[in-house]
């Protein structure tokens, strides 16, 4: 019995070397078994082999093979999943209760923190060695959630490889691991284990002296020096450009390499630009003769450009199939289940209700659906429990949909044992047959349904699987609320082949070992290739807890992407983000540069393309704007001529006014407000669509404004009962208790609250009661006068300002003998002083400063914005007030004169306004990034997204 070991460069025959131990082995009558690293390669090898050696041969991946021989050859625990041991590290944090980590104990993040930390502890933890009080609490958790695992009859992964190391199970036949570009010291120390009872044969893509295999120089020599033989194939020179490239990474060589169109590069500006040069590459291969399935789209992760990749593709007609595992809550069944999950665990808000009800796995009718949330509109219920009794009291349709929440219910009632995950099965059976059922009366097409159903199952079958392993733990330690947490981090989906007519969409990982004629590998920016941190809080954990160190990681990507391009057969096409949107550069991935590098020579400038390189190809937003042809001959200037009648018909969008009713009514408009003269200043079509259009919510909602509607309420009320004097330290606490009872008397006309609207209304209160501890400092030569004071025409009180009337409630005037001061209070953190009212389009506080010399009969000695979140004030004053404290703001003190030009600044703008609105312009010209952030066309306003 004995190792041995196979080495060379990715294409150097290892495989080959490696089958004849296996067909010697089948010939010996032995049962040899073949390990992979992934599903996808236990796939391809089983192909490969099954014309040669039909029967007698084991193919499984890595994963697989160790727990079948845990499995029968371990001490009976039951390996820990991903999805429980979250679970017990939940359990785990609420155990040790931390202190120094409660504001992120339990987010998500934390939580597989905590969780990778523990599936590498060796050894016993020691906390008081940690160097903060927050480390020694991560540690303690570490070891809670370990001895939670051990109390349930659970073992951890890394364990169970560890413990087969220490006592080599006997095997059937030898074991011969292939196509592995990355084996962990635990693999390592097995197989050399495993050699000492059987074969073992480890072919691995290494050379001596190659930097691209430089992260498996540790494991080689490790396995060299107990290997009974080590076979190292010839290295075979080949001549195109791809193994030219391939060559010179491997091996760093200093001749450049020479050009013959099979390699291509790309730079886009933004995520969209680089999906339009990606759809471009596989319209070009498939123009070329390139069958589709010989075609791959690889990105390093495909979250973030998966959707505009699709409409890339979608837009050119392009037939593909994504193959990447998918986290269950982004599948359509793990939105269906969560949701109705969430209704029966008592987790729902009315949207996440409704998404049940109406969802594809519901057979609840869509009129039945519709009357429930017209009632829980018309009642505004929020609270989850009245969701669920109103479903579980359906009896008209909905059968199927009512029965499964009630299982789930019923299921949560005790602890996740096997009669709990049984109800789980029968409420994912139910689902899945509203689903075929739904289907099949909407008319859908059999294959397209069946291809669906396929979908939904693997997703149910996923979840059912984790629910059946999480039962089966001894003491049935979980719930089905950690069934529910645990939905995203349950993986659904994988490789299914490579269809006839379908492009391959996937992830760098997923390549492995299939081959393809041609590889679009796009992503390769650094952000996308983030190196590790050593210094960061998990690599420190891991350090605490015995973990091993980190690999090299810039050596293991470089393996990792050296193997991917030698997948590839006759084209390599490398694309990237130059910049994002905004236009802000990003920098490329270093693989990036190191394959540029390859065409370089010594006459090509630093930091210039390369001379003897591929053309570059650049796309910009603005080549992909509106219905510009996305790639075909001569589509720069289709896309040009497309760009230019999407431009004109940009700007023939109205920006007048034409309806003659309306442009006389606004024509003869003589009352303003100094709100609607700052929205229309903010964006003329903001101002049209706010004040003339004014469209109306359908629910009644206490939303921000109906805070500040209570704070400005409550306040008036509060000196309307204090009277109107000033209130001194003295007097604090009886002022507390007027404004106690005052608030309390308008909360109780508010719609009935739900729990996080009461939350927002303390917070309320303990704003108001700041104003009136910050009123005891701040000018102290004023008394309070006047609260929601109105004027205009209609109130007998008219003010005009540079020939325009103008109406409106001023919150607070306080008077001295000398003057008055104006206070506008704002629930918003930031207020403008006067040296951004031009900026910011803003004459409210002089609109309400002349009101008020108006209203009182005395000068305006200040007009300011009161933020009583923040504390602040800002506006203008006179120098000559006193203040009093520190809450307004020293650099709004202005000289009479000063003020003067503050009010012509004011007229001007308020003229301008006047004009635009009785003329009916209403342009979309945002003044400001302010005005979109706050506009509720925002979303659809093309000048809403810059």
């Amino acid at each position: 019995m004995a190792l041995h070991l196979i080495t060379g460069p990715a294409n150097a025959g290892k495989t080959g070397l490696l089958n004849e131990h296996l067909f010697g082995a089948l010939e010996r009558g032995q049962s040899p078994t073949l390990v992979v690293p992934s599903v996808a390669d236990e796939r391809r090898a089983r192909a490969e082999l099954a014309q040669k050696a039909p029967v007698g041969v084991t193919i499984t991946s890595t994963r697989r093979w160790i727990q079948r021989l845990w499995l029968g050859n371990g001490d009976g625990r039951r390996i820990v999943g991903n999805v429980a041991r979250e679970a017990l590290v939940r359990q785990a944090i609420d155990d040790e209760k931390p202190v120094e980590l409660s504001g992120i104990a339990h987010t998500p993040g934390f939580v597989r923190l905590i969780a990778s930390a523990v599936s590498a502890i060796e050894g016993d933890l020691e906390p008081e060695t940690a160097p903060t009080a927050a480390m020694a609490e991560a540690v303690r958790i570490c070891g809670r959630c370990r001895d939670l695992e051990v109390a349930n009859g659970l073992v951890d992964f890394a364990e169970v490889v560890r413990s087969l190391t220490q006592a080599p199970p006997a095997l059937d036949g030898p074991v011969l691991l292939n196509r592995f570009i990355a084996v962990d010291d635990g693999l390592v120390e097995l197989c050399l284990s495993l050699s000492t009872s059987s074969d073992v044969v480890i072919a691995l893509s290494w050379q001596e002296g190659a930097v691209a295999s430089q992260a498996l120089g540790g494991a080689v020599e490790r396995l060299a020096q107990r290997a009974k033989s080590h076979v190292k194939p010839p290295v075979v020179a080949r001549e195109t450009e791809i193994d030219q490239v391939l060559q010179h990474l491997y091996i760093n060589t200093p001749t450049a390499v020479r050009r013959e169109d099979s390699v291509r590069f790309g730079v886009g500006t933004g995520v969209d630009a680089e999906a339009h040069l990606v759809a471009d590459a596989v319209a070009t291969a498939l123009a070329d003769g390139f069958r589709a399935e010989r075609i791959a789209v690889a990105y390093p992760r495909l979250e973030e450009p998966l959707r505009p990749l699709c409409n890339a593709l979608d837009v050119l007609g392009i037939a593909y199939d994504i193959d990447v595992t998918r986290a269950l809550t982004v599948t359509p069944f793990g939105q269906a289940i969560g949701a109705v999950a969430d209704l029966a665990l008592g987790r729902a808000d009315r949207a996440t209700a409704m998404s049940a009800l109406l969802g594809p796995f519901s057979d609840l009718s869509a009129d039945e659906a519709i009357r429930l949330d017209a009632v829980w509109r018309g009642k505004r219920v929020e609270e989850p429990a009245m969701f669920r009794r109103d479903v579980l009291a359906l009896s008209r349709t909905g059968q199927r949909l009512r029965k499964a929440v009630d299982l789930i219910r019923e299921s949560a009632e005790g602890p996740l044992d096997a009669a709990a995950a049984n109800k789980w099965q029968t409420a994912l059976d139910l689902l899945l047959t509203s689903r075929l059922v739904g289907a099949h009366r909407a008319g859908i097409e059999p294959l397209e349904s069946r291809v669906t159903l396929a979908e939904d199952a693997a997703a149910s079958k996923a979840l059912a699987r984790t629910i059946s392993e999480m039962a089966a733990v001894v003491g049935s330690p979980f719930t089905s609320l950690d069934v529910r947490e645990g939905m995203p981090d349950i993986d659904v989906g994988g490789t299914k082949g490579e269809p006839e007519g379908r492009v391959q969409v996937t992830e760098f990982a997923r390549i492995h070992s299939r081959r393809f004629d041609v590889l679009i590998l796009a992503g390769l920016t650094s952000d996308e290739h983030s190196l590790g941190d050593p210094d960061s809080l998990g690599a420190q954990l891991r350090s605490l807890v015995g973990a091993p160190a980190p690999a090299d990681e810039e050596a293991a990507l470089r393996l990792t992407f050296h193997t991917m391009l030698s997948r590839a057969r006759e084209r390599i096409v490398l694309l990237r983000r130059g910049a994002d949107e905004s236009g802000t550069p990003v920098a490329a991935s270093f693989m990036w540069d190191e394959v540029v590098a390859t065409y370089a020579s010594e006459t090509d400038e630093i930091g210039e393309w390369p001379a003897a390189a591929p053309e570059l190809v650049r796309l910009s937003q603005a080549d992909i704007a509106g219905t510009a042809p996305a790639f075909t001959i001569g589509r720069q200037e289709l896309r040009r001529r497309a760009t230019e009648d999407v431009e004109g018909r940009r700007r023939s969008t109205a920006s007048t006014l034409r309806d003659p009713e309306v442009l006389a009514q606004l024509a003869a408009k003589e009352t303003f407000s100094a709100s609607e003269i700052e929205t229309y200043l903010s964006c003329p079509y903001r101002w049209f669509y706010a004040k003339l259009v004014n469209p109306q919510e359908l629910d009644e909602q206490v939303d921000s404004r109906a805070y500040g509607t209570l704070a400005h309420g409550a306040l008036a009320d509060f000196y309307g009962t204090w009277g109107s004097r000033r209130v001194a330290a003295a007097d604090y606490d009886a002022a507390l208790e007027v404004m106690s009872s005052v608030f309390a008397d308008r909360v109780r006309k508010l719609p009935e609250l739900t729990l996080a609207e009461q939350v927002h209304v303390e917070q309320v209160e303990r704003w108001v009661r700041t104003v009136i501890s910050d009123d005891i400092e701040i000018l102290p030569d004023f008394q309070p006068a006047r609260f929601e004071e109105s004027f205009g025409p209609k109130v007998g009180t008219p003010v005009t300002i540079g020939g325009v009337v103008f109406k409106g409630r001023i919150d607070r005037i306080d008077e001295s003998a000398h003057g008055c001061f104006v206070t506008d209070y704002k629930t918003s953190s930031s207020v403008k002083g006067h040296g951004g009212f031009e900026k910011e389009g803003l004459v409210q506080p002089v609109v309400y400063a002349l009101a008020a010399e108006a209203l009182t009969g005395k000068p305006a000695t200040g007009s300011m914005y009161r933020s009583i979140k923040s504390r602040t004030m800002r506006g203008f004053f006179l120098d000559s007030v006193d203040r009093g404290g520190r809450l307004i703001s020293s650099g709004d003190a202005c000289t009479v004169d000063e003020v003067a030009r503050i009010i012509d600044g004011a007229e001007g703008r308020i003229a301008r306004a006047v004009e635009g609105i009785r003329a009916g312009r209403i342009p979309r010209e945002p003044h400001s990034s302010a005005a979109c952030r706050y506009c509720d066309l925002a979303s659809v306003c093309e000048k809403g997204g810059k």
